[in-house]
């Protein structure tokens, strides 16, 4: 019986957690484009200073939903949880012949499953988007002066 309250449970609660998902990814590759932007050559010498701006409050935005997604997610599980134990649907499944252990196990596990695949979802998101830009770019500078450095030896034979 246990695992039917688990399929039950997670039957329930998928569409939350993967909609903030799709969202998560959506605003990440969002992110990650005005950060390529930002870092071309022709942002850098010739893009106003509202363009500036507003990709900068875009980023930050960012980085506020991503916060705000982890948090609402965080408190709608055990806001159905409660909604689950003590309204009409509560009413509903305290008359199931199953044990309170059980029900209370079955929340628990779907949703610690679910808020730790959406901070790992998250940690992933960010890394792509901030940490990983920020390393390719050493990357590049040193590739481009390998580069740089072989044309002239080059040119000098």
């Amino acid at each position: 019986m246990f695992g039917k309250i688990l399929g039950q449970e997670f039957r329930n609660t998928w569409k939350i957690p993967v909609g903030m998902t799709f969202f998560a990814i959506v605003t990440s590759i969002f992110a990650r484009l005005l950060i390529e932007f930002m870092q071309s050559n022709t942002y850098r010498y010739q893009a106003p200073s509202v363009l500036k701006v507003t990709i900068g409050l875009a980023l930050f935005l960012y980085v506020i939903s991503m916060l705000a997604t982890n948090f609402l997610l965080m408190f709608s599980m055990p806001l159905r949880f409660y909604k689950e134990s003590f309204s009409n649907m509560g009413y509903l499944y305290n008359a199931l012949p199953i044990s309170k252990s059980s029900f209370f196990a079955s929340h628990i596990i779907v949703s610690g499953l679910w808020v730790m695949e959406y901070v790992a979802v998250t940690v992933v998101c960010i890394y792509q988007v901030f940490i990983r830009v920020a390393y390719a770019e050493e990357t590049m500078i040193e590739i481009w002066r390998f580069i740089f450095r072989e044309l002239k030896l080059v040119a000098s034979d």
